[in-house]
């Protein structure tokens, strides 16, 4: 298996209250090593996903902000608190979702302990070939 599933559980910060917590799953593609996906389960049938650069979750303690297009991804780590609190904006709205560091941090170490160099240099290699494909074909 080539993905890496972690379900874990999140909750949405407004102002100072916390929404009850739901199911969330992070997704990460070892042949695509620059990107995480994260699935939210708020109630409908499919989850919300959003994908961002791996970077976001892998410098721990920092917090990193990469706007794409109108979008704006932010994480920041509060290890004190137990949590990592994601700011998502996309157009008009804005949400925070709080998930728990413990578990970011133990999908992280599963990430790596099965991620190799050699690994990452095929896919990069992978992913260069396709985007220059890509551009040939425009």
């Amino acid at each position: 298996m080539r993905d890496i599933i972690t379900r874990t559980v999140g909750k949405i910060r407004n102002c100072s209250q916390d929404s009850a917590e739901f199911p969330v799953d992070l997704y990460y593609d070892i042949e695509n090593p620059h990107a995480v996906s994260i699935g939210f389960y708020t109630g409908g049938p499919k989850p919300v996903v959003w994908t961002m650069g791996a970077a976001l979750f892998f410098n721990t303690a920092v917090t990193h902000s990469v706007p794409v297009g109108e979008q704006c991804a932010t994480v920041t780590f509060d290890l004190m608190r137990d949590e990592v609190r994601l700011f998502l904006r996309a157009e008009r709205k804005e949400v925070t979702v709080i998930l728990y560091a413990s578990a970011i941090a133990n999908f992280i170490t599963e990430v790596r302990q099965r991620t190799t160099r050699e690994v990452e240099a095929a896919a990069r290699e992978s992913l260069a070939a396709r985007f220059s494909h890509y551009l040939q074909t425009q």
